[in-house]
């Protein structure tokens, strides 16, 4: 699953998404994110050395960008009800 939104959660604020995530602000004033749910880090690995991400998706939005910040974790329980509005 990928999506590209203002940072936060669909229905959910920045700080209310920071706040169900037990995470602190690291933005820096960054204003949207690239969100990218895997299985496992292959599948990760795969969807970022994939035709859609180098080809298709970074082109489009290179011009766009002011710099890039990468956050990785791996989630216990992807389906967790903090998803419940991704």
């Amino acid at each position: 699953v990928a999506s590209f939104r203002p940072y936060g959660m669909r229905n959910t604020s920045k700080a209310d998404t920071l706040a169900a995530l037990e995470w602190p602000d690291k933005m820096d004033g960054y204003t949207h994110v690239l969100y990218v749910m895997c299985h496992d880090a292959a599948a990760l690995k795969n969807y970022l050395h994939s035709d859609e991400h180098k080809v298709m998706w970074f082109p489009a939005v290179k011009p766009y960008i002011q710099g890039i910040l990468v956050f990785d974790t791996v989630l216990e329980n992807p389906a967790a009800d903090v998803f419940a509005n991704y």
